[in-house]
């Protein structure tokens, strides 16, 4: 049980990691960078792949 916690956990912390670097770095250079878009894409391919693992897992 916790196992599928953590595989939810870390994926959404590197989406909400991705918009706060995100919102920085369009707070100082008033437009984004490609980091923290692509922390974003991966952490909620990361978060949608593990979903979809636990959904078939289950089944």
């Amino acid at each position: 049980m916790k196992d599928w916690k953590m595989k939810t956990l870390v994926p959404a912390l590197v989406v909400v990691l991705g918009f706060a670097l995100m919102i920085a770095q369009i707070r100082a250079e008033s437009e984004p960078g490609a980091i923290p878009l692509s922390l974003i894409v991966i952490g909620a391919s990361w978060l949608f792949i593990s979903r979809a693992r636990k959904r078939r897992h289950r089944a």
